[in-house]
């Protein structure tokens, strides 16, 4: 009797705190799950900025990490196409899901890319860490493509 009592009080203990996923396989494609309150978290990056986003796409992102070792991962990307800023945030994979992790590790920042062209978000490993960065360089200079970049622990 007591080990069903633990078992069901454990179930609803998880049930209460699953992390919901922000994106989903369907078709073979990425599914965001819900943009507009991701426009908002994304959005309070920047009250303090006389800059105010308005982002026209939201999509994930697959790419392969830069430098030492090309590993596979995914990110949201919100992209402001007139003034040229890209945020993203790195999910975890798991079951043909995706999640943002919360724990203020790599993976609960965001990083903030202004440029053109191919000024996204990039992250390299190097030494065995993860580093966010934009572009290909991984660093911005004001005659490149690449203005500014901005890490953001959220």
């Amino acid at each position: 009797m007591r080990l069903f009592i633990f078992i069901c009080c454990f179930c609803i203990y998880n049930l209460g705190n699953a992390q919901q996923a922000v994106a989903e396989k369907v078709s073979g494609e990425w599914v965001l799950k819900n943009q507009d309150s991701l426009k908002k978290v994304v959005n309070k990056l920047f009250i303090k900025d006389s800059v105010q986003p308005n982002f026209h796409n939201i999509f994930v992102h697959q790419n392969i990490t830069l430098a030492e070792k090309q590993e596979s991962y995914h990110c949201v990307i919100l992209e402001d196409t007139i003034q040229k800023i890209r945020v993203a945030r790195i999910f975890v994979e798991e079951e043909e899901k995706l999640f943002f992790k919360e724990d203020g590790s790599f993976y609960s920042m965001y990083m903030i890319c202004v440029g053109v062209d191919d000024c996204y978000p990039n992250i390299a490993i190097m030494e065995g860490k993860k580093y966010w960065g934009c572009g290909e360089t991984l660093y911005c200079d004001t005659t490149k493509k690449c203005k500014s970049m901005k890490i953001i622990s959220y």
